[in-house]
């Protein structure tokens, strides 16, 4: 089981479309054409190795000076997160969850990775008929039951073509 504890900044962009959207921002990763990708990014080709890596409080803060200087962010705030990420879609790894209320979905899309909780009114989606909504769009709201997370993996996995794993998700913000 992967386990994430630390630090990330969120921004708010400036003239996009979904007003209510937060930006993660994790610690960088250069891609060999000298790009770089956003948080979580993947580190190979293999869809399924990837990194959340997180920020020490410093770096958060000293990150946060120099992105409120950037014209097109209207505001960004620091927060502390914790994760439980599971490796496989193995039924008895998942069970381990079935006690939590704290839950989202990792779903590994093609170039991307999103995650899900439950579905919020106005929230933006992924896909119009799928079941939760991106946690970042969603003003953070996990999923509450087991039953709801598998039926949403499943979903991914059908709808999307996607892998999805289980992970437990908190959030507190620093400031």
């Amino acid at each position: 089981m992967q386990r994430v504890d630390g630090y990330i900044v969120l921004m708010r962009v400036e003239g996009m479309y979904f007003a209510d959207d937060w930006f993660p921002k994790g610690p960088m990763h250069e891609k060999s054409t000298g790009e770089s990708e956003t948080w979580p990014y993947y580190e190979s080709r293999d869809p399924m190795v990837y990194s959340f890596g997180t920020f020490t409080l410093e770096e958060t803060r000293e990150l946060k000076v120099e992105l409120l200087q950037r014209e097109d962010i209207e505001a960004v705030r620091i927060a502390k997160i914790k994760m439980k990420i599971t490796e496989t879609n193995e039924e008895e790894e998942w069970d381990k969850f079935k006690n939590n209320h704290n839950l989202t979905v990792l779903a590994f899309l093609d170039g991307s990775i999103e995650l899900f909780g439950q579905y919020v009114e106005g929230c933006r989606q992924v896909a119009r008929a799928m079941p939760g909504g991106l946690v970042f769009a969603n003003g953070f709201k996990t999923i509450i039951t087991y039953r709801m997370a598998r039926y949403i993996a499943s979903e991914i996995n059908r709808q999307l073509q996607g892998r999805a794993r289980l992970a437990t998700f908190s959030i507190k913000f620093v400031d």
